[in-house]
C-alpha cells in the first residue's frame, strides 16, 4: 500500500492502514506539531471548571489547574472551606469529595443528638418511676381520723395517728399536762391562785437561782402561731419537784429563768 507522509509529504510503502508517517522521526515531529496547535491553558482550565462544577454540585473550582495530574483548589459551598484535591477526580466516575470541616460538624451534631437521646431516655425512666410510685401510693392509701383534731386524712402508713406534725405536738403536750395535773392531785393540795405575774411581783422580777433579772419580752410567735420563749423568760420553779412529791403551793414555788429551770430539772 502506497501512502503519503503527513509530515514530509513523501511517498512510502506500508501494510498498516492506520500509519500516518514514513518513519519514527517524522511521527515524533508530527505529534509535537499537533501539541503546539492544542488549546491554550485558559481554555483547558475553563473546560475543567465546567466538568468539575457539573459533576460535583456541592463544590466549586477556584484555581490551580495546569494538567491532569496536578492538585487544584476547590471550595465547599456549605462551610466555605477551601482545600486541595487531585485533578484526576474529575475523570473518575464514582469519586466522592469529603470536606473535613463539614465532617467534623456532622460528627459534633451526631454526638449532640446522642446525648439528647440519652437525656430523653433518663427523663422517661424518671417519669415512669414517678407514675409507678403514684399508682402504688394510690393503691395503698388508707383513710383515718386524726387523734388530735378528729379530721379525716389519707395516708400510706398503717401506724399513722395524726394528720400533721402540729397535731402530733398538740396531742403529746396535752397528754404531758394531763399527767402533770394527775401527779399534782396525787401529791396533795393545789393553790389555783398562783400565776406567773403574782410570782414576778413577789420576787421583784429577780431569779431566785442565779440572782439576775428576768425578761418578759424574751419571746416570739413562729409561723404556726406557737408561743416560743427565750433563755431569760420567767418561769415558775418548784423547790421540791412535782415528780418527787412536791406540791403546787406558795411555800414550794420560786421565780427562775427558763434556762435555770431547765438546768435544775428535777433536782432539789
Amino acid at each position: 500500500m502506497i501512502k503519503i507522509c503527513e509530515h514530509c509529504n513523501n511517498n512510502y510503502n506500508t501494510y498498516d492502514y492506520k500509519q500516518k508517517c514514513c518513519s519514527k522521526s517524522c511521527s515524533n515531529k508530527y505529534t509535537n506539531s499537533i501539541k503546539s496547535v492544542c488549546l491554550d491553558h485558559s481554555t483547558r482550565e475553563d473546560i475543567f471548571r465546567q466538568k468539575f462544577n457539573f459533576k460535583f454540585k456541592g463544590y466549586e473550582y477556584i484555581s490551580g489547574y495546569t494538567h491532569c495530574d496536578c492538585n487544584v483548589y476547590i471550595k465547599c459551598l456549605q462551610c466555605n472551606n477551601i482545600f486541595k484535591i487531585s485533578a484526576q477526580s474529575a475523570r473518575k466516575k464514582y469519586y466522592k469529595i469529603e470536606c473535613k470541616e463539614c465532617r467534623h460538624i456532622a460528627m459534633g451534631l451526631k454526638k449532640a443528638d446522642m446525648e439528647l437521646k440519652k437525656i430523653e431516655i433518663k427523663l422517661k425512666k424518671i417519669e415512669i418511676k414517678k407514675i409507678k410510685e403514684l399508682s402504688r401510693i394510690q393503691s395503698n392509701t388508707i383513710e383515718k381520723l386524726c387523734m388530735a383534731c378528729c379530721k379525716p386524712y389519707k395516708t400510706t402508713r398503717n401506724k399513722a395517728k395524726f394528720c400533721s406534725v402540729l397535731c402530733c405536738n398538740k396531742y403529746h403536750n396535752k397528754k404531758h399536762d394531763m399527767l402533770r395535773n394527775t401527779k399534782l392531785r396525787y401529791n396533795g393540795a393545789i393553790d389555783n391562785d398562783i400565776y406567773l405575774e403574782k410570782v414576778i411581783r413577789k420576787y421583784n422580777n429577780i431569779c431566785s437561782i442565779c440572782g439576775k433579772e428576768v425578761d418578759l419580752n424574751d419571746c416570739y410567735h413562729d409561723i404556726y402561731n406557737n408561743f416560743i420563749v427565750g433563755r431569760n423568760y420567767p418561769s415558775i420553779d418548784h423547790v421540791i419537784p412535782i415528780s418527787k412529791g412536791g406540791k403546787h403551793i406558795w411555800d414550794n414555788i420560786q421565780l427562775a429563768h427558763m434556762i435555770c429551770n431547765i438546768k435544775k430539772s428535777n433536782k432539789v
